[in-house]
This record gives structure tokens, sequence and C-alpha cells, in this order.
């Protein structure tokens, strides 16, 4: 991208990137995400291995994505082992 993401916080500055992308981009980066998402649940991981190692990112991305990343990285894939192992069962596709 033409300019820098570096400490991108706003919601509307996301929006506004996100908005810039073709239905067709927007379609296979949440596809990507989702399939991303649903390995690190099944093999879990750490939120490092979940930026740097499944979604491509360099170090700079780890601040501008910690809220939301790390949460995910430890919360989903716990939840998800944890409903395996109990009553619900997780998609076998995820």
């Amino acid at each position: 991208m033409a300019r820098s993401i570096r400490g991108l916080r706003k919601v509307e500055e996301i929006k506004e990137i996100w908005d810039s992308l073709t239905y067709d981009q927007r379609l296979a980066a949440t596809a990507f995400i989702f399939q991303q998402l649903c390995e690190h649940a099944r093999t879990s991981g750490t939120y490092r291995k979940l930026i740097y190692d499944r979604l491509g990112f360099g170090q700079d991305a780890y601040l501008v994505l910690l809220p939301e990343g790390k949460l995910i990285s430890n919360e989903f894939s716990l939840k998800a082992r944890n409903s395996m192992q109990g009553e619900e069962k997780v998609n076998p596709n995820c």
C-alpha cells in the first residue's frame, strides 16, 4: 500500500482502506483470514505465530494488530480446543 499503516488505530481509517478494496479482494482476504484462524484454532499457537507465520506480517504489524489479534490468539484458540474436548464439536472443516 502506498501509505504506511504503522500505528493505524482509528476504526475510520481501517474502514476506509477496507472500502477501497474491490469486492473480490475483500472476499479473498476474508476467506484467507478465516482459513488461517481455523488452522490456528486447530493447532493453537502464540499471537506472534498467528501474525508472523500464518498471516505473513512483519514486526511492524505487532502493535497495530495487538488488541484484537491477541484476543483471538489467546481466547479463540482456547475455546476451540475446549469445545473439541467437550459437548460442542467444532466444524470439521475448521
